[in-house]
């Protein structure tokens, strides 16, 4: 026999003792007219808290969606700029010996290696990143970044005069990529934090101006 809910039980209760206390069995229709509108209450969706809420009872707010577009607007237009750089970058490295095609080769070594490294951490970091958030990871692909372009700029022997500058430059400019590429993509994880927190209704607008950034 299947058992009545509670609710529905307390008002053939209720129903019975109104009866003089009596236990006739009520039909269902009966009983559930007899129950008070104050035992059932509707539970309303609280609104979401506000930074400012966020931050008196602890927790951390967000990261500004807006802040998050200018970042990867900085950082797509940063690699933008480095793409007719790096090619002249390697031709100056002594494995290149200012030959513009051996130069141009070993570009194409260090994107492919760039992009092999991206491919191998990608499944790692994005698991690291669901269990710990977005944000760490987001500023580790950009300080692999930063360690690229800053090896490049030491790297580079076009002039004999530079105060600081690496031997064997080629070496060091294939570790510097081979690190940012395990260091993630920032695109990937900006993706996933605009996810994370934007609803049903924002998404799709959230998403075009991310993908703006990479237009403009």
């Amino acid at each position: 026999q299947r058992r009545s809910p509670p609710a529905l039980c307390a008002g053939r209760r209720r129903a019975c003792m109104a009866d003089g206390g009596g236990c006739r069995r009520q039909p269902p229709a009966a009983a559930a007219e007899a129950i008070d509108s104050s035992d059932v209450s509707l539970v309303e969706a609280e609104p979401p808290l506000t930074p400012e809420q966020l931050a008196a009872d602890g927790a951390k707010p967000q990261l500004s969606l807006g802040l998050l577009f200018v970042v990867n607007f900085i950082y797509i237009f940063a690699l933008a700029l480095t793409v007719p750089v790096f090619p002249y970058i390697w031709t100056t490295t002594p494995a290149a010996g200012g030959d513009q095609v051996k130069g141009g080769s070993l570009h194409s070594l260090g994107v492919t290696i760039n992009s092999a490294c991206e491919l191998l951490s990608a499944s790692i970091l994005g698991l690291m990143s669901d269990r710990y958030g977005r944000k760490p990871f987001l500023l580790l692909a950009s300080l692999g970044q930063v360690l690229d372009f800053l090896v490049a700029g030491l790297a580079a022997r076009d002039r004999p005069d530079y105060a600081l500058s690496l031997a064997n430059g080629h070496l060091w400019l294939l570790f510097s990529r081979s690190t940012a590429g395990l260091c993630g993509n920032m695109s990937v994880f900006t993706r996933a934090y605009v996810a994370d927190s934007s609803s049903s209704a924002d998404g799709a607008k959230n998403f075009a101006k991310l993908i703006g950034a990479f237009g403009i």
